[in-house]
């Protein structure tokens, strides 16, 4: 029985040793199955990880493609418009370079034919007589009116008719020296001076020194026009400083746009600004946002068939600056209202418009992490501009 008992027990202890070792066995090749399992996913992750880092290069590329396409469709917009703006801007720059060069001409010839009569008659002349001939001047370039031709023949014949009464020598001269230098009151305390003997002379001297003055004056002025114009041209349509993220004035930035329109908006367009005192400097894009600007005036301009009012606000809120474009012309009709935006859709006529200018006015406010609304009746559209004063670019 015991020995029974004994075989029972070997028997069953090499059953369980058997499958304890079959378990074993069966959970190590399990096991190596894993880690080959393992190694295969592995491989998978690196393959799958190269094949993500390989778009994320190709996105890259696209997206500094798309970048560069975009700054290019901005460029070719400005030029187009600058196409359009050429005949107006040269127009612009010749009138005050006519008016400086007709200035420099009398200048010239006011020096060349009464200089050394000048000198003279200031040797000659007292301290009483040089004080007259001061306050005359003076009154001349005190005056900053406008007087057409008919006035300015009616001031003269009045002039005449005082100093014939008064028994005044060459009346009519000197009513034709002091209308061209627009004095026309106070003609009282001309009297004792007529009685001079130099007066005529003292008289001309003061008249040709007070043009002298006022033709280097509109040469002054006309030069500043010019500067104007030029800095604006540079500012719109440069390349050279590229795509630069800046802190700018926005009024300036405004401004710069419409003396480039200004041949446009003089005559039959009433231009209003409503600009806040205190608007600080705002951080951007300046190029990019001139577009923005020079876009949505022109499309104003057009709708308004360039005559009636275009008003121009800038408010601030918090941290944004809000820029409104308003026009008093025909407004959008509904049935394109939905497509205005979409690129290279346009109303305008072949060869008027791409098509691409609100579409990229989007695009650039969309930068500027801003905001872009209209609202449009027939009289009166609101193009809408919300840009923050500080952005935080990616």
């Amino acid at each position: 029985m015991v020995l029974f008992c004994c075989g029972i027990f070997v028997l069953l202890d090499n059953y369980i040793n058997k499958k304890a070792f079959n378990e074993i066995e069966s959970f190590v090749t399990a096991l190596a199955h894993a880690n080959v399992h393992m190694a295969s996913l592995y491989a998978e992750l690196d393959e799958l990880k190269d094949n993500v880092e390989g778009q994320r290069d190709q996105l890259d590329k696209a997206y500094k493609l798309l970048q560069n396409t975009q700054n290019h469709m901005i460029q070719m917009e400005k030029m187009a418009a600058l196409g359009q703006l050429v005949a107006g801007i040269a127009h612009e720059i010749n009138t005050p370079m006519g008016a400086i060069n007709a200035s420099s001409v009398s200048i010239i010839e006011l020096l060349q034919m009464h200089l050394p009569k000048i000198s003279k008659t200031l040797q000659e002349t007292n301290a009483e007589k040089l004080n007259f001939l001061n306050s005359l001047i003076e009154k001349a370039l005190a005056f900053s009116g406008n007087v057409n031709s008919k006035e300015s023949r009616a001031h003269r014949k009045r002039i005449k008719a005082y100093l014939e009464e008064h028994n005044v020598p060459k009346s009519e001269e000197i009513a034709i020296i002091l209308a061209d230098m627009h004095i026309y009151g106070e003609l009282e305390t001309l009297l004792p001076a007529t009685k001079w003997e130099n007066f005529m002379e003292i008289l001309n001297a003061a008249y040709v020194l007070s043009r002298i003055y006022e033709s280097s004056k509109t040469i002054q002025i006309s030069t500043q026009k010019v500067k104007k114009m030029v800095f604006s041209l540079k500012s719109f349509a440069h390349v050279e400083s590229g795509n630069q993220f800046s802190r700018f004035d926005l009024k300036q930035n405004i401004d710069n746009v419409l003396m480039l329109y200004q041949n446009q908006i003089k005559y039959a367009v009433n231009l209003c600004f409503q600009y806040d005192e205190n608007i600080p400097e705002i951080e951007g894009y300046p190029d990019e946002l001139g577009q923005v600007w020079t876009n949505l005036i022109h499309n104003s301009l057009q709708a308004m068939n360039f005559k009636g009012d275009l008003t121009i606000t800038a408010t601030q809120d918090n941290g944004n600056v809000s820029v409104n474009v308003i026009d008093s012309g025909t407004g959008i009709p509904a049935n394109i209202q939905d497509k205005i935006f979409t690129p290279f859709f346009t109303t305008k006529a072949p060869g008027e418009g791409s098509g691409l200018g609100l579409h990229i006015v989007k695009q650039i406010i969309e930068k500027h992490k801003g905001s872009l609304s209209y609202s449009t009746k027939p009289g009166k559209t609101v193009f809408t501009i919300k840009i923050p004063k500080k952005i935080a670019m990616n």
